[in-house]
């Protein structure tokens, strides 16, 4: 199976600039090539926004690899519409506003996430502390964890 790197595409990997751009067309790469692995390396923090996963496409996130989610609403795709009565179930029930999401996978096949590195949501941007005793959100919902709506 081809091996991708998105340094190849201008990837930083260094937790300060958005590696979005580059990740995904490294994804849509492979894609379009028939597929392969991705390879997030080892030793690097690749900051971004929401990545669309894409069939046959391997995202390979090596040991001491870190896919940090960006502190930014404004970097992710907003999946529906606010959900009201007319849209039910396209957004989030409780606040009735969109759902964001970090990494996803939608009408596709055979797509995987691998490797022993981590993926952060970076949870902690998107709450503030109020007093000693009490967090809360500064907004929600926040951009969910990597979902996939994939056959095969």
């Amino acid at each position: 199976m081809a091996i991708f790197r998105p340094e190849d595409f201008g990837a930083k990997g260094d937790g300060r600039t958005y590696d979005t751009v580059p990740i995904q067309e490294t994804i849509d790469r492979a894609h379009r090539q028939g597929g392969g692995i991705v390879v997030l390396e080892g030793g690097r923090t690749y900051l971004c926004g929401t990545i669309r996963l894409r069939s046959h496409v391997e995202l390979h996130i090596a040991m001491g690899a870190v896919l940090l989610a960006s502190p930014d609403l404004d970097a992710y795709l907003a999946l529906g519409a606010v959900d009201d009565d007319t849209n039910r179930r396209t957004g989030t029930p409780v606040t009735r506003k969109p759902a964001y999401v970090f990494v996803y996978a939608m009408d596709c096949e055979h797509v995987a996430i691998t490797g022993l590195g981590r993926i952060d949501g970076n949870g902690g941007s998107f709450v503030s502390r109020v007093d000693r005793y009490y967090v809360t959100g500064t907004f929600y919902p926040r951009p969910t964890r990597p979902f996939a709506v994939c056959s095969g």
